[in-house]
């Protein structure tokens, strides 16, 4: 059940919690410590239960190694580093905005494709992007993502109503292969 393993709580809430979740949410190939999608968002979800400011900007900009590990209850997962950079970039980003993802969300005036805009101009980690012959190929599958998740966990209401929401492309998955 989807609202086991995600907080569910005060919309602007929410909305922080599922951005610091899709931040990080990726490279969940089989590892030795059997870390999972679902591992993650427990473990963000305990951290808020016990401290609403878990993930205020602030904390997040200042987020190292060690203070991620704290978060995740004393467990290590792998690209540790590579995660905790991308909560600091996103604590940072959101200092435009009063340091809250549902301020962001509200700039975009209902609309997904500029909100997904606006995250990939102030989080650079949300770039998802390759080279495919000589061509430059964008998939944005965790700007998307987050999105998705807004809308869907608060129904498309509130902060989570986009009058574009059918503008999101189906989000390219690198478990598919599995």
């Amino acid at each position: 059940d989807e609202m086991k393993i995600h907080f569910v709580g005060r919309e602007e809430l929410m909305v922080q919690y599922l951005l610091v979740l899709d931040a990080i949410n990726f490279c969940f190939w089989p590892s030795e410590g059997g870390w999972e999608y679902s591992d993650l968002s427990l473990c963000l979800r305990s951290a808020l239960l016990k401290d609403q400011d878990a993930f205020s900007a602030s904390r997040l900009a200042a987020m190292t190694e060690e203070s991620f590990q704290a978060v995740l209850e004393g467990r290590t997962m792998p690209l540790m580093k590579e995660r905790a950079e991308l909560l600091r970039e996103v604590g940072v980003g959101l200092q435009q905005y009063g340091g809250e993802a549902a301020n962001l969300v509200r700039s975009a005036n209902k609309s997904a494709a500029t909100l997904i805009s606006k995250m990939l101009e102030i989080f650079p980690g949300f770039r998802d992007q390759s080279q495919y012959k000589e061509e430059e190929v964008f998939f944005y599958k965790r700007a998307q993502i987050f999105v998705g998740d807004v809308w869907g966990s608060l129904g498309g209401r509130g902060l989570g109503e986009f009058k574009d929401i059918s503008s999101l492309t189906m989000f390219a998955d690198y478990r598919v292969p599995q």
